[in-house]
């Protein structure tokens, strides 16, 4: 079997990478000089050899657009992207069976919840939540029509301890001790293993569907960061109360968006927002690791 791989630079990519390889031949795409096929998605439709399936994990993310080309940029390379990968493989869809895309459960635009499934409307509003929206809108009806299996896997939180993005910079406070947490529970947050996605990468090439993946734990933000110290080995970080912080968002209230802390961004960390996978659980044979185990 003859797979595409997109994104395998990134850290997710990566390790989806080094797994499939052990079985098949993967070819990635990418702007990379390291690609197979050096192409960036956003400027062409690139020419590719017949495949039999297609991992498409390359996108824009972690970032809070500011400037209409900024904001531009999210459709581009998650939209736009997706579809002129689309268009470049419709000459091959004799031979392509699987197609499998990697999205993200900020689609449902909630910031607070408990046990929210795939049945849940797409409500995000953020450019990254509508750009992803519309590739998977896309995606379902070009499958449909070309009969190729569409597999969309919604992400959490990736947990990694090489990540990037906000959990990077709270590697990054712990290992340099600057790093505190909440002194009561703070809420429950769905997360995912990178190295879990990777790991099953080899038995969604025969699935389809819209699914949730989780660890099914959905950990505290102070226990996600206890499993990051003692990786790392530091002392054990201090625990602020909530009372003192509630202080000090409303004078980040005052600073704005660039406060290290805001009402907005406590009320955050202190309500729950989790996901239901047992429909990747039953269907698709998901079966993750908890992040407090690792």
């Amino acid at each position: 079997m003859r797979i595409l791989l997109t994104g395998a630079s990134g850290f997710l990519g990566k390790q989806i990478f080094d797994k499939l390889t052990a079985s098949y031949d993967v070819i990635t795409l990418g702007r990379s000089a390291q690609s197979t096929i050096q192409a960036d998605l956003c400027m062409s439709i690139p020419s590719l050899p017949e495949l039999n399936a297609v991992v498409h994990v390359a996108g824009k993310a972690h970032s809070i657009p500011v400037t209409e080309s900024e904001i531009k940029e999210f459709y581009e390379i998650n939209f736009e992207g997706t579809k002129k990968l689309c268009k470049a493989l419709e000459e091959k869809r004799n031979v392509l069976k699987s197609f499998i895309f990697i999205s993200t459960v900020a689609v449902y635009g909630l910031e607070k919840g408990e046990c929210i499934s795939e049945d849940e409307p797409l409500l995000g509003t953020s450019p990254y939540a509508k750009s992803k929206i519309q590739a998977e809108e896309y995606l379902k009806e070009w499958g449909r029509e070309n009969n190729i299996r569409i597999l969309i896997l919604r992400l959490p939180l990736i947990f990694d301890f090489k990540a990037s993005g906000n959990l990077g910079k709270m590697i990054s406070q712990i290992e340099k001790r600057r790093f505190f947490g909440v002194g009561s529970k703070t809420g429950s947050k769905s997360i995912v293993y990178s190295q879990d996605i990777a790991n099953h990468m080899s038995t969604f090439l025969e699935k389809e569907g819209v699914f949730n993946l989780t660890d099914g734990y959905h950990p505290t933000m102070n226990e996600i960061a206890e499993v990051i110290r003692q990786r790392i080995n530091v002392p054990a970080f201090k625990k602020l109360p909530l009372g003192l912080l509630k202080v000090m968002a409303r004078f980040g209230d005052l600073l704005g968006t660039r406060a290290p802390l805001n009402t907005e961004k406590l009320n955050k960390l202190i309500s729950n927002l989790t996901f239901n996978d047992q429909a990747a659980r039953k269907r698709i044979n998901w079966n993750p690791t908890r992040i407090i185990d690792l």
